[in-house]
């Protein structure tokens, strides 16, 4: 077979998988699916989308490698709680992992979250208050239960950008949270401890809509942390 026709069938059907991909987002999009709804069966959405199944199967393989589907074998398509949000969008991997990394996480999370914190005390909605105190509780029962917490630190502050009402926030902040443990790993139990001392007084400033306090009181968490890593880094 000619080269020129094989690479031509290649780039069609390359074309064809990325309009379905396409097609696929936009279901997802006006349906208003949210993170762990299911997306219909592949027979439904061959026909929904006019598409072959194998183009389709393709597609689904895309979105999965983008983070923005999961599939559970013997169970469906869901949307991804990852959002689409890539496993290293800040390039971390090819930096040293080291504390001078932390300090500087740490400096780009003063810049931005008691900003945040005191815009989520002015915007965040009942159910949103009632979320953060649900997410504190379970990071200092985790802590206390010396179980791995970081996945709900980095919840707890990702909440606190959903109460503000900033779409942007919402999937920034989670990253630079969660780069942090990439960087380097918090082993004293008492900064620990202190931790959840902070998250309890952010909390209470946000649902009771003190924006000022919130401010502050996340402005001395951040330092706290700030703190603790320079210690570290004179160790």
């Amino acid at each position: 077979m000619d080269t020129k026709q094989v690479f031509g069938s290649n780039l069609t059907k390359a074309s064809r998988t990325d309009e379905t991909a396409d097609k696929l987002i936009s279901l997802i999009l006006s349906r208003n699916m949210k993170e762990g709804d299911k997306l219909p069966n592949e027979a439904e959405l061959s026909s929904m989308l006019n598409v072959g199944r194998s183009t389709l199967r393709e597609a689904i393989k895309q979105l999965v490698s983008r983070n923005i589907l999961d599939v559970k074998q013997g169970s469906g398509t869901y949307i991804s709680s990852k959002r689409g949000i890539p496993v290293d969008p800040l390039g971390l991997t090819f930096l040293a992992h080291n504390q001078k990394l932390a300090m500087d996480l740490i400096e780009v999370r003063i810049m931005l979250e008691p900003q945040i914190a005191a815009a989520a005390a002015v915007k965040a909605s009942k159910d949103e208050c009632q979320e953060l105190v649900r997410l504190s509780k379970l990071h200092e029962s985790l802590i206390q239960a010396g179980e791995d917490y970081q996945e709900a630190d980095t919840r707890f502050h990702e909440q606190i950008a959903k109460c503000s009402g900033n779409a942007v926030l919402t999937n920034l902040i989670p990253i630079i949270s969660s780069s942090v443990y990439v960087s380097t790993t918090i082993l004293d139990m008492d900064f620990r401890k202190m931790s959840t001392s902070y998250h309890r007084r952010i909390t209470e400033a946000i649902c009771r809509k003190d924006f000022f306090g919130a401010q502050c009181e996340m402005l001395a968490h951040l330092n706290a942390s700030r703190d603790y890593f320079l210690h570290m880094s004179k160790d």
